[in-house]
């Protein structure tokens, strides 16, 4: 824990230089999974909050990976998180700025958490439709600039709950032990909150034309990580 914190607080402003490029900012904040068993509000509060303060363009939030700044360790990573986030489509695969500017073309993609700008929302018929379109299992909520809206109570609803205490850890594995074959699972079934609010978002999701990079890079190994190709089918994955 002390290489790859739970905890973590990252921002990054455009240049001056960059205003007319179409580049964009990125703020970027994680808690412990199961941080709100055991403290008032919530993770989507919190996500409202910020979306009220910060009036992004574009966010998105869920259970996703923590990983260490250092970028040698967090390489060796990459395999590992390339094989668990395939095994658990719920998962938020991310790498900060990069790509910002691409994602001024299209939104990324809908997860349990999701933001979207009043420009956003006005290609999809504005919010009052967006909120019809997703129904009663949705909770929409308005900012000034914006609308974030929370699919069902639980990121993972396939899995241990948010809510309450984390399960005690499973017993080590040796590495040579770890099977790292891609389980292959059919996210849209397994979560169909997921694949209704998708269905929604999908007219405004970057292309792969302007999306021009991979959410991971494994120059080494040249295998079993999110290149470009994978990066596409992984932002359709609950389609």
């Amino acid at each position: 824990m002390e290489e790859a914190t739970p905890f973590l607080m990252m921002c990054m402003g455009r240049g001056s230089w960059q205003q007319d490029m179409g580049q964009q900012g990125v703020v970027q904040f994680r808690l412990p999974w199961t941080w709100y068993a055991t403290h008032e509000s919530s993770f989507f509060d919190l996500f409202h909050r910020a979306c009220t303060l910060l009036r992004p363009n574009q966010g998105f939030g869920g259970l996703g990976f923590a990983y260490s700044t250092d970028q040698d360790r967090r390489h060796r990573m990459i395999k590992d998180m390339y094989v668990i986030a395939n095994a658990v489509p719920a998962l938020v695969v991310e790498d900060f700025v990069f790509g910002s500017s691409e994602l001024t073309k299209g939104i990324r993609e809908g997860n349990w958490l999701t933001a979207l700008s009043d420009a956003w929302l006005a290609k999809l018929g504005g919010g009052d439709e967006v909120a019809r379109a997703l129904g009663p299992d949705f909770t929409c909520r308005s900012f000034e600039g914006g609308m974030t809206i929370q699919a069902g109570a639980e990121p993972n609803p396939i899995g241990p709950s948010i809510l309450k205490p984390a399960p005690p850890d499973p017993p080590a594995e040796p590495e040579d032990e770890i099977d790292h074959g891609v389980a292959q699972r059919d996210a849209a079934s397994l979560y169909p909150l997921y694949h209704r609010l998708n269905q929604v978002l999908k007219p405004i999701r970057v292309s792969a034309a302007d999306f021009k990079w991979g959410l991971q890079s494994n120059e080494y190994e040249k295998k079993d990580y999110f290149d470009h190709e994978r990066t596409m089918r992984w932002m359709a994955r609950f389609d």
